[in-house]
């Protein structure tokens, strides 16, 4: 059982999680890929208001348009326009790739099912994810890009055989997510995911090591946070 009120928008509910968190916002996010597979930057900028105007990394740049009311309009990327609007007609299928199981009492995802349409057949798997107690690093700069506004509009429909309506905000982490294990239904681990940070004074990452095992491979990668 959640303890927020149905009336809680994102950002009460982050607050109510992380109280006294200082506001920080991303501008740069190193990544350097497992396997000297080289390395990866996403920049993200900003207006003289704190608005995200843009980011980019080697694959291109996407452009935030906004309303007068400040409210994300639209995105551009690679020269195709997507419309917030287009968004909230309805619920989108979720269940096509899973399906959310149980939270914990602060909001967090806790257990999911996925399919694993990798697998030959498709298989089931049921994931446990765990969290630090800070405060997400990504909050806020998704609060500057207008998209917690956005995730407080969009439905989600969980339901297979019945209609299961959520909104999509309560896929969002308040906290750093710290581990992901997938069993399959025999209860054996076909994935898993550990992350170690490296905190600043506010207790935000700058670091972090992800180290992510399959039944066939280990893979490293090192990512660096830096904020405004």
């Amino acid at each position: 059982m959640l303890f927020f009120s149905c009336s809680d928008s994102t950002e009460d509910e982050f607050e109510e999680v992380n109280e006294d968190a200082a506001e920080l916002y991303l501008e740069k996010i190193v990544i350097e890929l497992p396997n000297n597979e080289g390395t990866e930057t996403v920049n993200i900028n900003y207006d003289q208001d704190g608005k995200v105007t843009s980011g980019n990394n080697s694959d291109g740049a996407v452009f935030l348009n906004y309303q007068e009311s400040g409210d994300l309009n639209s995105y551009t990327d690679n020269n195709e326009t997507i419309s917030m609007s287009e968004l909230y007609q309805a619920p989108y299928d979720a269940f096509e790739v899973g399906q959310i199981i149980s939270y914990y009492d602060n909001g967090n995802v806790e257990n999911i099912e996925v399919i694993d349409d990798t697998s030959y057949p498709e298989q089931t798997l049921y994931g446990t994810i765990t969290y630090d107690t800070n405060p997400s690093a990504y909050f806020y700069t998704l609060k500057a890009a207008g998209i917690l506004d956005v995730l407080d509009s969009v439905d989600l429909n969980f339901g297979l055989q019945a209609e299961e309506i959520i909104k999509a905000r309560n896929l969002l982490p308040y906290n750093n997510i710290t581990s992901m294990i997938f069993e399959n239904a025999e209860g054996l681990t076909q994935y898993e995911v550990h992350i170690d940070y490296t905190y600043n004074s506010d207790n935000y990452p700058i670091a972090a090591i992800i180290t992510a095992t399959s039944t066939e491979s280990t893979d490293v990668t090192e990512v660096t946070y830096t904020y405004r």
